[in-house]
């Protein structure tokens, strides 16, 4: 009796390793076996680990290989990549409830993927320039971009479709959206989210004025109102209310606070 529990045991423990290395492999080749299907059969069998069961039990080196990799022993502990992107990422965000992952590209694209598996759900395209920023709204509906080519875009992440475009932006790093869904937060003010065609940049301070920083100025209501010397240009910002918060390269934090005028 004994024997045959341990027997089941060992089965067990054999089809468990067996699934989870199965997991394993298929999750590091997705992309590939999305894009040539056949190369399971030669790519994802000859970059396998050494100790992975599926190699062991189904690979087979195809003929024509003469030469092949050194592999390491054991999986890494990289779980899986995600492929598609022809330049640097510059940041990434998950969905709320963490069953999609956006990320911003150099390449001027903005991508959804399935965190689970891993496929691409959706490319959107518009943007001119880098794409600095992603963030999803609370309930997960829309997705706000920030690019270097001075918009930052509000898309429908079910669909893809881009539904505002704020246009005249510059120098937006930093994005989110509170759980109203009627605002975009920005290190340089407030993106105020409008339901018709007509929606554009209304960056509102606390005294019912518009505030930002732009082409070297702070402006209030498009009127110059403070030059900003070559370090607080380059600086990371934030804006919050009336204030504005400037990181410098020196390691100092430096406060702006704009009164009624």
């Amino acid at each position: 009796m004994t024997l045959i529990h341990g027997g089941q045991a060992n089965t067990s423990t054999h089809l468990l390793s067996f699934l989870e290395d199965a997991r394993r492999f298929v999750l590091a080749n997705r992309y590939i076996a999305d894009l040539a299907p056949l190369q399971i059969h030669s790519s994802a069998i000859i970059f396998a680990p050494q100790a992975s069961v599926v190699k062991s039990i189904c690979g087979r080196i195809p003929a024509w290989l003469k030469r092949y990799p050194i592999t390491p022993a054991m999986w890494s502990s990289e779980l899986q990549k995600l492929e598609g992107h022809t330049s640097w990422v510059h940041a990434v965000a998950f969905s709320p409830d963490g069953s999609l992952l956006a990320s911003a590209s150099r390449d001027r694209t903005v991508r959804l993927w399935n965190a689970g598996t891993g496929q691409e759900v959706q490319k959107l395209e518009g943007h001119t320039d880098w794409v600095r920023a992603v963030a999803f709204s609370p309930d997960g509906s829309l997705l706000a971009s920030a690019s270097r080519d001075r918009t930052v875009r509000l898309w429908n992440a079910g669909t893809g479709q881009e539904v505002q475009k704020f246009e005249n932006v510059p120098g937006v790093y930093t994005i989110s959206l509170p759980i109203d869904n009627n605002t975009i937060l920005t290190n340089q003010g407030a993106l105020s989210v409008q339901k018709g065609p007509s929606a554009g940049l209304a960056i509102k301070s606390s005294a019912n004025q518009t505030s930002i920083i732009k082409n070297d100025w702070v402006q209030r209501n498009n009127r110059n109102l403070l030059w900003l010397p070559h370090e607080y240009r380059s600086a990371h910002s934030a804006f919050c209310d009336d204030t504005f918060a400037f990181g410098l390269h020196s390691g100092q934090v430096s406060f702006i606070q704009l009164g009624p005028s």
